[in-house]
This record gives C-alpha cells, structure tokens and sequence, in this order.
C-alpha cells in the first residue's frame, strides 16, 4: 500500500524535474510552471 500511496508523489516529483529541465533548456512554453 505504501508503494501506491508513494506514487502520486513520485509522479509530482517527475513532473517538477521536466518542468526545470525545460526551463533550464529555454523552451517557451506558458503551460510549464515550476514551483518551488
């Protein structure tokens, strides 16, 4: 149970990775936001 209740958090984790690494590349996009 706790490997599935680990996931969403994994997944948020994931998503705020690509959203620095675009940053960090330059990539335009308005629908990207980095929170800290």
């Amino acid at each position: 149970m706790s490997g599935r209740a680990c996931l969403p958090i994994q997944a948020d984790a994931a998503g705020l990775v690509l959203n620095q690494w675009f940053a960090l590349r330059g990539v335009p996009s308005s629908s990207v936001r980095i929170t800290v």
